[in-house]
């Protein structure tokens, strides 16, 4: 599995895709609610300490990023929040995820908390000067 960092969706790195890109993208590369759900379960049980302890799973809207590392060009970004065991076996609480996705399979995550999460994982537009960004 790649680690791609920051997605520019996320970060605000690079230039965003015009309506006409991204029209050709979903064309090219769709995701259903159905292959998002299957994607957040591979990357957890690719990732996760303990995957059969996840509880109370939310899986966000997927969302089409231009990315600036990893060799792609553009993937779907899952956001979704759950509660799992940790090495010692206790619970740790919700944490926020992001899981990448491109071309029928899982190519990489983000289990971190990044800037502008939120927004992101309820469907909103990220805008990075709120952060500081450009």
């Amino acid at each position: 599995m790649v680690g791609l960092g920051m997605v520019s969706l996320v970060a605000g790195c690079t230039t965003p895709l015009t309506p006409e890109q991204r029209v050709q993208f979903i064309k090219a590369d769709p995701i259903t609610t159905s292959e998002a759900n299957k994607a957040v379960e591979e990357y957890i049980s690719k990732t996760f300490k303990d995957p059969y302890s996840v509880r109370d799973l939310k899986v966000g809207v997927p969302r089409l990023a231009h990315v600036a590392a990893g060799g792609y060009d553009h993937l779907w970004v899952i956001p979704f929040s759950c509660n799992a065991k940790n090495s010692f076996g206790a619970y740790i609480g919700n944490r926020e995820v992001l899981a990448f996705y491109s071309n029928g399979s899982v190519v990489g995550g983000q289990s971190e908390y990044p800037l502008g999460f939120w927004e992101f994982f309820n469907g909103q537009t990220f805008d990075p000067t709120l952060y500081g960004g450009d």
